[in-house]
């Protein structure tokens, strides 16, 4: 979501790929750009691989220790995380 700030900037408008999310096993998807980004029908289904990647591989929603460890200390990750999760 920093990325695209909610798929208004960077590759969310022309894929509706809101979390920066690379075709994988976890959540495929049919088509892709250059770059291995998927491209999604609607901003939706960006939000369904977010959340099916993120309880398979995380098992847990993050807390303080996530992110520090994911996010370089950001103050604002933490909050935007469980923020777009529970969109």
């Amino acid at each position: 979501m920093s990325e695209t700030e909610n798929c208004t900037t960077g590759i969310g408008p022309s894929t509706n790929n809101c979390h920066g999310i690379r075709n994988g096993n976890t959540a495929p998807c049919d088509r892709v750009t250059a770059g291995r980004f998927c491209i999604y029908e609607s901003t939706e289904e960006s939000y369904e691989a977010f959340k099916l990647i993120w309880s398979t591989w995380y098992k847990v929603l993050p807390g303080e220790y996530e992110a520090s460890r994911w996010s370089g200390n950001s103050p604002v990750w933490l909050e935007n995380v469980l923020y777009y999760y529970n969109q």
